[in-house]
């Protein structure tokens, strides 16, 4: 499921991050979670993912199931809960912690910082947003986080792909891979 999100200068930008991290970072997530919970063995993989843009972002939700439909309603109850029903505290500090922690970590190479300064300025968000955006996120709080929900996370998209029966496996290796 895709849903639109705000760009990477928005306001909102800190905390529909920060509400990726909750509903899809990692095996403690909501996602999985109540994937784990929802009594069938549903799901392979899971998460989120929010595409950062300068113009437009995209948060994607996703599982790996041999049944999307009950997938599905999991992942749109997710939603709902994110609209309605605050984080609590350990939540939103481990989200927090964990975009935070990941953005450093990712950024320690000489290479990387110069990439993302460099994107950072292409962009129009200044060579100071690998700074500020921790800082953002630390200041989002447990009612930004049902505001961005209930205005951001409406109308989704929704894929299925089931391969077909016909379908071949394909080899995904690749030349120099």
């Amino acid at each position: 499921m895709g849903y639109m999100a705000p760009s990477a200068d928005d306001s909102d930008f800190a905390a529909i991050s920060v509400l990726d991290a909750v509903l899809g970072l990692g095996s403690g997530s909501r996602l999985a979670t109540a994937l784990g919970e929802s009594g069938a063995d549903i799901s392979s993989s899971n998460g989120s993912y929010c595409r950062c843009g300068t113009e437009a972002s995209a948060l994607f939700v996703y599982a790996a199931t041999k049944d999307a439909d009950e997938a599905i309603d999991v992942i749109e109850a997710e939603i709902e809960r994110l609209s309605t029903e605050p984080l609590t505290d350990a939540e939103l500090k481990t989200a927090q912690n964990k975009l935070v922690g990941r953005h450093v970590i990712n950024g320690q190479t000489n290479l990387v910082r110069a990439a993302r300064l460099t994107s950072y300025e292409l962009a129009g968000l200044g060579f100071d947003f690998a700074d500020s955006f921790p800082k953002a996120v630390n200041r989002v709080d447990k009612d930004d986080i049902l505001r961005v929900a209930s205005e951001w996370l409406r109308s989704p998209a929704t894929v299925v792909v089931q391969p077909g029966k016909s379908a071949p496996a394909r080899s995904t290796k690749r030349a120099g891979i």
